[in-house]
């Protein structure tokens, strides 16, 4: 019960900011520490085909957060090897050394959840 009121106040939230026609709640991923809720947000384009926008919220664990984060798409190469792995529920764990160069941004687990969630979208467009 706590997990959907946290989701139904975050998704209202970002309806308005991000002027999104639609969100809704997409699933639930499991995590050994805690659980990250997906919420999808439709986004009208001009050219008149809308397109989708996912967010995440981390339930249970210590510090659960009301914020929806946009999931996005970088590291492709380094999550896909890694696509299939057993997610902890702390999207800002390194999933890799961190880089010794000042301002390079670090893998993280955000970014496997991103591509896991895009997959799993993709899969089920399909069926």
């Amino acid at each position: 019960m706590a997990e959907r009121a946290l989701l139904g106040a975050a998704i209202l939230k970002k309806q308005i900011e991000e002027n999104l026609s639609e969100v809704g709640f997409w699933g639930k991923i499991f995590g050994a520490e805690a659980n990250y809720l997906i919420a999808v947000g439709i986004v009208q384009k001009f050219s008149g085909v809308p397109s989708k926008k996912f967010f995440y919220i981390v339930s249970g664990g210590e510090n659960p957060t009301s914020e929806l984060a946009e999931l996005e798409h970088k590291f492709g190469d380094l999550a896909q090897k890694d696509l299939g792995r057993q997610l902890q529920g702390v999207p800002e764990t390194p999933l890799q050394e961190e880089s010794d160069e000042e301002g390079q941004e670090t893998y993280t687990e955000a970014h496997l959840l991103a591509l896991t969630v895009a997959v799993s979208d993709r899969i089920d467009v399909l069926l």
